[in-house]
């Protein structure tokens, strides 16, 4: 299961020390002023701004965590994009993103990801019909040549 990575190291001790007293906007605002955008959003989630840390990261490509954020933030303009990141990303992180949306039961999204994936054509077809989407499913399966299975 994912966990996402403590960023702590990545702020200097005065910066911890400012967290320590509650300034997380003004060193997540240090932090992206440095480029240092993913321990930005690692510190605006410390204090639930999810919106915030959503953006801070997509603007680092950090597919994982802009998923895990955006499954939080209303906002599908910037889910459409975290999932891009994370289609454009490792294939371990689809699948761990898979994972997460499976435990979520977003499972129209999880077929959508399993399509960079042929050889999991069933896995595909499966969450289809999870998600209610069983003419997708049947079709998926039809092209390719599974027309039996389609039709059961």
């Amino acid at each position: 299961m994912y966990r996402p990575r403590d960023r702590s190291a990545e702020l200097s001790a005065e910066q911890r020390q400012r967290l320590a007293v509650g300034r997380h906007e003004s060193v997540a605002r240090e932090l992206r002023g440095a480029g240092k955008t993913a321990a930005a959003g690692w510190v605006l989630e410390q204090i639930w701004d999810f919106e915030g840390a959503l953006a801070a990261y997509l603007d680092a490509e950090l597919g994982l965590d802009a998923l895990r954020v955006a499954l939080e933030v209303r906002d599908p303009e910037r889910y459409e994009r975290a999932l891009a990141v994370v289609r454009a990303g490792s294939d371990g992180d689809r699948r761990e993103a898979i994972a997460m949306l499976k435990r979520r039961g977003r499972h129209l999204d999880v077929a959508r990801l399993l399509e960079a994936e042929p050889e999991r054509l069933d896995d595909r077809a499966d969450a289809l019909r999870r998600g209610g989407d069983r003419i997708a499913a049947a079709k998926a399966l039809a092209d390719n040549g599974r027309v039996a299975e389609a039709l059961a």
